[in-house]
């Protein structure tokens, strides 16, 4: 795994707004994924982190998929309790709504 991938990952989840804006100028490699499948779209969701989901989806090649464990950007916002990012999400033609996790949910 790459620092990079690390990097763009954690500032993600952590909230840190003008890191992953630093990193995704400078090509950083969005769609990678941590050891638990993870994404910077993912960690986002799950962490309420609005803005970083917004900067993100703007990317074309953003991935809006399914993690290791199965669980959507959209589920882990909802399951989180993530309310503008659900909000958001809703918003956008590309998430998928009614796709199910591996384990049914």
């Amino acid at each position: 795994m790459s620092s990079e991938v690390v990097l763009i990952v954690e500032a993600s989840f952590e909230g840190r707004y003008d890191k992953v804006k630093e990193l995704v100028k400078g090509n950083a490699r969005i769609n990678k994924r941590d050891i638990d499948g993870w994404n910077a779209f993912h960690a986002s969701c799950a962490n309420n982190s609005v803005d970083i989901v917004r900067l993100l989806l703007k990317d074309a090649l953003i991935e809006i998929n399914a993690t290791i464990g199965g669980s959507t950007g959209f589920y882990l916002a909802c399951h989180g309790g993530c309310k503008e990012v659900v909000e958001l999400l809703l918003q956008d033609e590309r998430v998928d709504i009614n796709l199910p996790s591996e384990d049914g949910w």
